[in-house]
């Protein structure tokens, strides 16, 4: 699977809302393509990476719940070297190929998300774009420098550990039973 270039595109704005000056909203987004299914992309963001590797450049990350059903929960995380910021967003709306979520909880006062996941011939495109209100000054200069990690090899990894402790946890309970078997009540 591979991951192709990523187009990022962020913006400040300052505007007015009902009499009310909200300065520095950022609207952060970007596209990305990938050699994988639609489906398969989907469910490999259901997945929350147990490990990602860290680079210079703070990382934007998320997983997805199991159903894209309106009210679940998105977990949104933004890890700038030791540094951790954590919101959750409710998803809002899940149609024709678009999830939209707001805030659910976090260090903002509003929260908005949009994200895009569509074939392009044997290609999947992600497209995400997320915007934030009344955030912290540290926090909107690490989301200037900041990019989504998708990490899905470190996702699939995670599939395979998660699978290989229940199948080694079922077994184990399989031969707790199995020590019983030549004490029978007869």
């Amino acid at each position: 699977m591979v991951e192709f270039p990523i187009r990022f595109e962020k913006m400040w704005t300052n505007c007015i809302y009902e009499s009310i000056f909200i300065q520095y909203m950022v609207t952060f987004s970007q596209t990305a393509w990938f050699e994988t299914s639609k489906e398969e992309l989907i469910n490999t963001l259901q997945i929350a990476p147990f490990h990602l590797k860290m680079e210079s450049t703070p990382i934007v990350h998320y997983h997805m719940p199991e159903g894209t059903a309106t009210g679940a929960t998105v977990h949104y995380h933004l890890v700038a070297g030791f540094n951790r910021i954590s919101w959750t967003g409710i998803i809002s709306s899940s149609q024709n190929n678009q999830i939209t979520t707001r805030l659910g909880k976090g260090p903002f006062r509003g929260f908005n998300a949009k994200h895009s996941i569509l074939n392009d011939g044997h290609l999947s495109v992600c497209y995400e774009e997320l915007s934030f209100q009344g955030e912290e000054d540290s926090f909107r200069t690490e989301i200037e420098k900041a990019r989504i990690l998708y990490g899905l090899e470190e996702r699939k990894k995670t599939l395979k550990m998660l699978m290989a402790y229940e199948s080694k946890k079922k077994t184990k309970s399989f031969e707790s039973l199995d020590c019983f078997g030549s004490s029978t009540a007869g």
